[in-house]
């Protein structure tokens, strides 16, 4: 059962973390890398993340916490806030366009 951890973070918080960002922490200086959950909200000195208790334990104090962006929606169609095409039509006949598309994802902020 999925439950809400608050873990408090020393501002300024990475401006590129954002909502759906995969959380992991490493207790120690070598010990594994624990993958905790998905933050579900971000704070000015604090992330919410949801994470499963009876999988994965909390992080204490002086472990070492880190996040991932997800990978598909970070590589994939045209990111940004805006876009600008241009269609060109060398032919000296008429031509019908029928369909346009695009994949597009908000890029970090």
């Amino acid at each position: 059962m999925p439950t809400i951890i608050s873990l408090p973070i020393e501002p300024p918080i990475n401006t590129s973390l954002s909502v759906g960002d995969m959380v992991f922490y490493v207790s120690g200086s070598n010990g594994p890398t624990i993958e905790l959950g998905v933050v579900v909200s971000i704070g000015n000195s604090n992330i919410n993340v949801s994470y499963d208790p009876s999988v994965v334990a909390a992080p204490v104090l002086n472990d070492f916490i880190f996040f991932s962006k997800n990978k598909t929606i970070e590589t994939r169609g045209v990111k940004g806030y805006y876009a600008s095409i241009k269609f060109k039509n060398y032919s000296k006949e008429e031509v019908k366009l029928f369909s346009v598309s695009a994949e597009i994802s908000e890029s970090s902020k």
